[in-house]
């Protein structure tokens, strides 16, 4: 389970201007989509975690507070509103695009899911 920090962080920092306008944008799209899933409005978030990958893919999103990247979120969406299928195939392209920068407990998340759902 996502700790209930995850919504509190949503809150704490905000959102910088300047910059890198495709980033801030990455990020504001994924920090969006973030407010979405504490509202379990899922399918939006999705919507908004996806145009974010588009832009920047998750760990690409840097110098700035990112504790869950897109990828993981949109995966983690599409596991709460039950689609296996498309839950199995973002969590296994987050764990390709994270490689190396990949948090533990994501990574655990991520194989567990795979490991009981996935095909």
């Amino acid at each position: 389970m996502i700790p209930w920090v995850f919504f509190l962080f949503l809150f704490v920092f905000p959102v910088t201007a300047g910059g890198d306008d495709v980033l801030d944008k990455a990020y504001d799209l994924n920090r969006q989509g973030m407010i979405d899933m504490s509202e379990a409005k899922f399918e939006e978030a999705i919507v908004l975690f996806q145009e974010a990958a588009k832009l920047k893919f998750d760990y690409e999103i840097t110098e700035k507070p990112l504790l869950y990247t897109p990828t993981f979120l949109t995966a983690w969406a599409f596991e709460k509103i039950g689609d296996r299928e498309k839950a199995c195939e973002e969590f296994r392209l987050f764990l390709k695009r994270a490689g190396s920068h990949v948090e533990p407990t994501k990574k655990e998340h991520a194989d567990d899911f795979i490991k009981n759902h996935c095909l």
